[in-house]
Parts: structure tokens; sequence; C-alpha cells
């Protein structure tokens, strides 16, 4: 049987005017879905949509059967009516997979199925001046074991929390260091969960003598600051660390309570010392958020002064404007304030932080003046918002 699998392009629809500072990451989850059919016998073929940007063609694909994959900021609430035109232009049975595909965790992806040189890291990813194509996207686990109230991503990973064999993730960088890609992503939720996996990995890169460029995310509780020289040696360039709040209360409330706001200023700054650079993530709109609340959040950002930080906001599972970065983008609301005054304390808060002299002058000294320049050049770029109303206009960036 041939199956063929595709990956929708959303892009215009999450990012608008900033879809060309966003990242391409390879469609992993799609890939080890393909190797797994290939695996079974059957004929695969890889449509990804993000690369080649039109579907007009797919009416002359000849298959039995077409998946389409999500993919993207929040897979959980992919607004799957934008596809509506896709699954008429495949002429077969379309299949929808929401969730995580079902696939074998020991399954190879099917790398051959794309050209990782089509695709590129983020744009801060590259402060430093380096290239931002090709790049590479693995994992050693999937899901998360952890509850916190506001995440969605469980729901996409079918509640489930798995490791891969490590070897299979070791395959992967081979991979990665043979067709020369540097910039590499562990997509893990939980990649520092258990330190003992991390330094074999960190092992592994170090005996091979790998060039890469990695980054990876962490919850503040679960990092190992004992292996940040390693992880240095690695290669391992910036590490997103899940601050959320900075409003004790807040993270209480949401499951995150166990570090206070000395906890997370020693975090950073360790991995600073270690040269290692942090995205500090951070979250607005929670059910128990105020304009204090979100401040305090905002204060906590301006004193970590990290290299590059998220300001995200809570979408509480709506089924439009799903995308924090795209015009129709409804946040919910809290106990005391409407979404759309939850947007615009984001886009502002965003604002003062990426223009902010402390911060400029910090990626001066670290990256130099090209950064200083680029993050300008982001911040010039308009966003139109529909919430607002009549004023639309807000500088924003990815």
């Amino acid at each position: 049987m041939k199956i063929t699998l595709i990956r929708p392009d959303s892009r215009d629809l999450q990012y608008g005017p900033l879809v060309d500072i966003a990242a391409i990451e390879p469609p992993l989850w799609l890939l080890m879905r393909a190797g797994f059919l290939k695996e079974q016998g059957h004929q695969v073929e890889v449509i990804d949509l993000e690369i080649e940007g039109t579907s007009s063609a797919l009416s002359s694909v000849i298959s039995d059967v077409f998946e389409l994959v999500s993919w993207g900021q929040n897979p959980t609430s992919f607004n799957w009516q934008q596809v509506d035109g896709l699954v008429q232009r495949c002429p077969g049975h379309v299949a929808s997979w929401k969730s995580l595909p079902p696939f074998n965790i020991a399954a190879v992806p099917l790398w051959s199925a794309i050209d990782v040189s089509d695709y590129r890291a983020h744009s801060w990813h590259c402060l430093d001046g380096s290239p931002r194509s090709p790049y590479g996207v693995t994992f050693t686990s999937y899901g998360c074991p952890y509850r916190c109230s506001f995440c969605v991503t469980r729901g996409y990973y079918n509640n489930r929390y798995r490791e891969r064999d490590l070897r299979d993730t070791m395959k992967d960088l081979k991979y990665f260091a043979e067709n020369k890609v540097k910039k590499i992503k562990f997509i893990d939720e939980m990649f520092f969960l258990k330190g003992k996996r991390v330094e074999q990995l960190c092992d592994y890169i170090i005996a091979e003598g790998y060039d890469f460029d990695i980054w990876a995310y962490s919850r503040l509780d679960t990092l190992d600051v004992s292996l940040l020289p390693k992880l240095w040696k690695a290669g391992f360039r910036w590490i997103a660390l899940g601050i959320e709040s900075g409003s004790m209360s807040n993270r209480m409330t949401l499951g995150k309570g166990s570090f206070t706001n000395f906890d997370i200023r020693k975090i950073v700054r360790q991995v600073k010392d270690n040269e290692i650079n942090v995205v500090g993530n951070f979250m607005f709109g929670f059910s128990s958020d105020t304009y204090d609340t979100m401040q305090e959040t905002l204060d906590l950002a301006f004193e970590l002064n990290c290299e590059h930080v998220n300001f995200n906001v809570l979408m509480k599972g709506r089924k439009n404007g799903l995308s924090q970065y795209s015009t129709d983008c409804h946040p919910g609301e809290t106990t005391s304030l409407t979404g759309t005054q939850v947007l615009q304390f984001r886009d502002n808060a965003f604002r003062q932080y990426f223009t902010a002299p402390s911060y400029l002058d910090m990626l001066n000294r670290t990256f130099g003046e090209s950064a200083v320049e680029q993050v300008r050049r982001i911040t010039d770029i308009i966003l139109r918002r529909k919430p607002y109303g009549k004023r639309m206009e807000q500088s924003v960036k990815v």
C-alpha cells in the first residue's frame, strides 16, 4: 500500500508578517511515522507543504491513503479548518492525526524523505551570525510525567511519557554530523529529567568530536547544574527554561512552586556562568493573573536579562486565533482581566524587553552589534491584532 504523509502549511496563519524569521523545523513525528510505515512494508511518500509552499500538485499524487500530521507551536489546538481545502485535493482516503501519530519508538526517522538544508533554526539561535540552515531535530523522550495545570502538550502525546533508546538518538546525531548539520534542537519536553541519560549522550557527542550548536528545554527543578560544563563541551549553547511566572503564588497553583525567585536567579546565573545562553519562557494570562502578577513576571524577566525570552499567552483551549502571533489571537480571560487586556500586556512587555538598553547592551557584549541590529529589525515589524479593534497595530516578534 502507498501512504502519503503530509504536513500542512499553516505558517502564514500562525506568523503573518513574521513568517520569514520563524524557524522551519523538520517534521520529526511525521518522519518517525514514515519510518514506522516503511518498516511495515508500505511504500511511503512525504510531502512537507511548509517547504513545497503549494498544495496544488496534490491532486496529481497517486496514493492509497493520505495522512495529515499536525505540527507547529501547539499541535493540540491546530486549526484544522484551514486544511479543508487540502483534504479536497487528496484523491484518496484521508486520515488526520490531531495528536502524536502512531509509530514504533524504535523506528528510524525517514531522513531520506527530506533535505535538511531546506530547514532553518530560530533567529535567536543564530544571534552570533551563524547560518540558520541546515537544521536538525531529534529526541530522547516524548511526553511529560508532570501535570502542570496550564499545559496542553500532554494531550498531544496521549498523556504518555516514553523514553527512547539513546542509541537511536545517537544514530540521528551521526546522520546530522555526516550531513553537516550544526544547529540542532532536542524536541523533548523533559530532556533533562534524568541526568545520567543526559551525561551519557554528552559523553557520546564529545567522544565522536561532533561540532554541534544545540538547544533543549528544561524545567528549573530537573536541570542538574553539575552537568553544565559537560553540556557546554558537548555543544549545548542554549537552554530554554520554563520559568512561567514571576509570582510565587502563581507557580504554586500551576504545579511549579518547588522553587523560589531566588532559586530561579541562581540557576539562570549558573547557566550563564558556564557560557550557555538562556531562553526564558514566561506566560501571561493564568486564571489568577492580575496586572500586578503579570508585572511581577515582567520585572523578573528584566532582572534575569536572558539572551532571549518568549512571552506567551494562555489560550485555554480556544479553537480560533490559536497562535499568539496571529492577527486573530484571542487569549483566555483571567478572573480579573479580559483576554484582550492580557494580549496587550504581552505585546507591550515584548516591546519593553527587546528595546531595553540593558538587554541590548548585554546582547552587544555577548554576540556583537549585528545581533543588536537583528533584534531592532524584528521589533520594527508590525503585527495587526483584531482584538484591538480599530487600533490594530502593535510591534511584536516571534
